[in-house]
């Protein structure tokens, strides 16, 4: 491009925009979706590497288009020219860096989980228009990328679905997804004791399952409804404002995990370790169900109750 006459057939501005989107649009956007996409996982170390890289990449750009103008002209000598020149070329990483700063960060751990996980079927603006709209404006991945395109999203989904780490019996599983009184009519056991045998049959499907690892992970405004955790370790995992309705955490270790303004709406506590859990309230507790959870002295299970298979 630089190489050819301006009078000759073959020089087009075409081949100046199209070396411009090769050598700098496509690799700073493609930067910029890897950044989106991560920002689910609610790692800062994460995000400032890739800022990092990105900060790498603009500033070679502007190293490199410094010294090849594109439009063949020498740098110039007079003030008022050089200032244009470098204004010409930094206004976009400027503007970049900006955006970036502004827009493609962490969700800050108190901020409105009505508004992270926004729902335009739900018509969350109505409820509290003011707040709606002053998040609006420095939240479009919030607002307008994650529940339109299902894409940008801040916070991890992993709604209904199965999460284990190994499963060493297939049918661990089956016994499992029934609960205490379906276990019991199955069990070839007197009537006095079927309930226990199902307890044991249960017992024993759990020992052939080896729960995933998310300890010290930060799960914050994470939806996971309708999930099966079965024996998941959470210790010390943040699940601040977490989604976790009809999510089952049976035999699930949850101490030292951070659990404030999570929603437990018929989540599966049972034989569950919360008993370090920290912010856990009796109201979140009162909505859970569940028998034999382990709960910190000062919280009362008296209101958690069997799950139904409902």
């Amino acid at each position: 491009m630089l190489a050819t006459p301006r009078n000759s057939a073959l020089y087009s501005r075409f081949w100046r925009w199209l070396f411009r989107g090769i050598a700098a649009v496509f690799p700073v956007l493609v930067l910029l979706l890897v950044q989106i996409n991560a920002l689910r996982y609610q790692s800062e170390l994460i995000l400032w590497v890739q800022r990092a890289w990105l900060a790498l990449d603009l500033l070679a750009l502007v190293w490199f288009f410094r010294r090849n103008p594109l439009d063949g002209s020498a740098w110039p000598k007079l003030r008022p020219a050089r200032i244009r020149r470098w204004a010409g070329l930094l206004w976009a990483p400027v503007f970049i860096v900006a955006v970036n700063r502004l827009y493609l960060s962490t969700v800050p751990a108190d901020a409105d989980a009505m508004l992270v996980r926004y729902d335009p079927g739900l018509g969350n603006r109505l409820v509290n228009p003011v707040g709606w709209l002053t998040y609006a404006g420095g939240n479009p991945l919030d607002l307008l990328l994650c529940p339109w395109l299902n894409w940008g999203c801040r916070f991890l989904r992993v709604d209904h679905r199965l999460l284990v780490d190994k499963v060493r019996d297939e049918k661990a599983l089956g016994v499992l997804r029934m609960n205490i009184s379906e276990r019991a009519k199955a069990a070839t056991a007197p009537e006095d004791n079927s309930e226990q045998k199902a307890e044991a049959e249960r017992a024993k499907a759990m020992a052939a399952i080896e729960g995933v690892f998310l300890r010290r992970r930060s799960l914050r405004f994470a939806v996971i409804a309708e999930s099966r955790l079965y024996a998941a370790d959470l210790i010390g995992a943040s699940l601040s404002r977490a989604y976790l309705r009809d999510a089952n955490l049976s035999n699930a270790n949850l101490r030292d995990a951070n659990l404030s303004g999570a929603s437990l709406f018929r989540a599966d506590l049972s034989d569950a370790n919360l008993s370090d859990a920290r912010n856990l309230t009796q109201p979140q507790l009162d909505e859970a169900c569940g028998t034999d959870a382990k709960l910190p002295p000062e919280l009362s299970d008296k209101n958690l109750k069997p799950c139904s298979s409902d």
